[in-house]
């Protein structure tokens, strides 16, 4: 497997949707919340970055009721970029699977971390959150 950890590096990381529905309690230690994630990859060949979009709704599993919205957005400078990057058509473009996977993983666990800042001290704060998945 060929190693790409320094082919690529991360150039910003920012919230851009946070929307919590008030509720009038706790939840209890322990408490178990359902996902939905949905990601979303851009190309901006001009100055060669890679932009990954991730969007988390936490829901209460034993309704699907929506507690939480959230949305991320992370820039990824690549090293190589011709080499990892490959022009197919107008705006289609194919990325070699290790660092488009990679990258992937790290948007996931970017966002998983702010999340879980955005969520402290909240009502939410005591439940389990799941972990977000890193293939899907």
């Amino acid at each position: 497997m060929e190693d790409i950890t320094h082919s690529y590096r991360i150039v910003a990381a920012n919230v851009i949707n946070s929307s919590l529905v008030e509720k009038g309690s706790q939840f209890e230690h322990g408490h178990v919340l359902g996902y939905g994630i949905e990601q979303d990859q851009k190309l901006d060949n001009e100055r060669k970055l890679i932009v990954y979009t991730t969007s988390v709704i936490i829901v209460k599993k034993e309704t699907d009721e929506r507690l939480f919205d959230f949305k991320t957005i992370c820039f990824f400078e690549l090293k190589d970029f011709d080499q990892h990057v490959t022009s197919l058509q107008e705006r289609a473009y194919n990325i070699t699977p290790i660092v488009r996977d990679s990258m992937s993983k790290i948007a996931v666990g970017i966002t998983r971390g702010l999340m879980c800042a955005q969520l402290k001290d909240t009502y939410i704060s005591n439940a389990m959150l799941p972990l977000l998945p890193f293939e899907f």
